[in-house]
């Protein structure tokens, strides 16, 4: 225990002492080819990935900006226990600003570096997303004035190619389409653009892409709601996807008009929800994305079509002024007048 601590000691020593180095010495490291990719989503969060493989050390990342000190990672990605990536919420992004990161793995006396490397931070070019693992849309914003793009993609060392199905809007494309078949998940998938205008080519450099990362399922369906012996619900669902222990799944429910309360389920397409009021209308709805053990993808599918169970105010309500009881009433109440008058009359009369 005191020999494994000295170790981690030592190697952090180290790693602070190079990074200082770095920066005091206003070094720019070069951004040739990086085990490190990140990609920020949209403006909302970011994540700085890397691919461990069967036998390698686990991985810690630090990160800076400019000039100031560095940081270790606070939000780990993980993948079968191992470190393969670092998540970052949008307080931590600052568009525009050289970004620095550096990873290290330590075995004992020993430690593995990897290089430093340096981005600048800004919106990712192309956004790829695979759709429930059977097709996949590649696509980017088109601005007015700007040339039209084509798009070339590969895996890894094989030729690219350009594609066959662009999207179009507006007659320009922004955005290419790939069918099941065009699709190999845990290899490195690359997409390049390229337009040109008068003054020349223009490219946008090529962005890399693990496509078990994109999957994003579609939201489930056949939501069936039952209740139980003991006074519970118990919330069933199918699926989109076969692959049920790769998936996580969000519940989320409320009675009448609270608010709406979440659960996490795991691995399975059931929920039981103990102690309900029968005299209360329910509202169930499910999501699901794939979970940390088949991809470090956040996509969520959209939440699906709701389902009921029990009654609602407004039942109640109209249980509790049924016309039909009121329209018996009131002849009732004519009649019982009536009588009052004739008997009063015969009174009068005697």
């Amino acid at each position: 225990m005191g020999e494994e601590f000295f170790w981690r000691t030592q190697t952090r020593l180290k790693i602070y002492f190079f990074i200082s180095i770095m920066i005091l010495c206003n070094v720019e490291p070069s951004t040739q080819s990086s085990d490190v990719d990140c990609i920020l989503y949209n403006e909302e969060f970011m994540e700085c990935t890397w691919t461990h493989s069967e036998g390698e050390v686990n991985y810690t990342l630090f990160h800076w900006y400019k000039n100031e000190p560095p940081q270790e990672c606070q939000s780990y990605i993980q993948q079968h226990g191992y470190n393969v990536g670092c998540y970052f919420p949008t307080s931590e992004i600052r568009q525009f600003q050289r970004f620095y990161i550096f990873i290290n793995g330590s075995s004992g006396p020993g430690e593995n570096s990897s290089g430093l490397h340096n981005f600048l931070l800004k919106d990712k070019d192309v956004d790829c997303i695979l759709y429930n693992e059977e097709f996949m849309e590649c696509t980017w914003t088109h601005s007015e004035g700007e040339v039209n793009y084509t798009l070339y993609h590969w895996y890894n060392s094989e030729p690219p190619q350009e594609c066959k199905n662009h999207i179009q809007q507006h007659g320009y494309n922004v955005g290419c389409h790939f069918s099941a078949h065009m699709i190999q998940l845990f290899k490195n998938f690359y997409v390049f653009r390229n337009g040109s205008s008068g003054s020349g080519d223009i490219s946008k450099g090529p962005q890399k892409f693990q496509l078990q990362n994109q999957v994003k399922p579609f939201a489930p369906g056949n939501l069936v709601v039952n209740a139980t012996e003991d006074n519970g619900l118990l919330l069933s669902w199918d699926s989109s996807m076969s692959n049920i222990p790769c998936l996580d799944f969000e519940v989320r429910y409320r009675n009448m008009d609270r608010e709406w309360q979440k659960a996490t389920v795991l691995r399975q397409t059931n929920f039981y929800l103990p102690s309900v009021d029968p005299e209360k209308l329910y509202t169930f709805q499910v999501k699901s994305k794939v979970n940390k053990y088949c991809g470090t993808t956040k996509l969520w599918s959209e939440w699906s079509l709701p389902v009921h169970w029990g009654r609602s105010n407004t039942e109640n309500n109209q249980r509790a002024f049924n016309p039909l009881v009121l329209l018996a009433t009131v002849p009732a109440f004519v009649l019982f007048i009536f009588i009052i008058y004739l008997t009063y009359k015969r009174s009068r009369m005697k």
